[in-house]
C-alpha cells in the first residue's frame, strides 16, 4: 500500500516545518510549499527519510502561485489525505506606520490564498 500524501505550506520554517517534519516521521509523503529559498534545503532533510517529497516553490499570496501549486498536487495522480495550510505572514508596527503593500499581500496569503487551496483540497478529498 502506497504511503498516504500531505500537503504542507509554509514548510520552510517554524510550524510549517515542525508539520513537514512530524508528517514524514508518521510516513506521509509530502508535498511542500514555500515562497523562499530554504525550501530547497528542506526537502533535501525531508528526503533522508523513507518517503516521498515534492518541493514546489510559490507565491501562495497570488492566485496564480496557488494554481501552480494545485496543478502540481494534481500531476501527482493521488488524493491528498492530509492539509497543513500553513503558510502566512505578518506585518507589525503602528497600522498609520506600516506599509500598505506589504499588509495587503498579507491579506492575500492568510485570507485568499488559504480559502483558495482548502477549496481545492475539501473538493478532492470528498469528490
Amino acid at each position: 500500500m502506497a504511503n498516504k500524501l500531505a500537503l504542507v505550506t509554509g514548510a520552510s520554517s517554524g510550524i510549517g516545518l515542525s508539520l513537514a517534519q512530524e508528517l514524514a516521521e508518521r510516513g506521509y509523503d509530502l508535498v511542500v510549499c514555500s515562497a523562499g529559498e530554504r525550501l530547497q534545503t528542506t526537502a533535501r532533510q525531508l528526503r533522508g527519510t523513507s518517503v516521498d517529497v515534492l518541493e514546489v516553490q510559490a507565491n501562495l499570496a497570488t492566485r496564480d502561485g496557488v494554481e501552480r501549486l494545485w496543478k502540481q498536487i494534481q500531476s501527482l495522480g493521488r488524493t491528498v489525505d492530509v492539509a497543513c495550510i500553513n503558510a502566512g505572514v505578518g506585518v507589525g508596527g503602528l497600522f498609520s506606520d506600516t506599509d500598505l503593500e506589504a499588509e495587503l499581500n498579507m491579506v492575500e496569503l492568510n485570507c485568499a490564498g488559504t480559502v483558495q487551496m482548502a477549496k481545492y483540497v475539501v473538493r478532492q478529498m470528498i469528490g
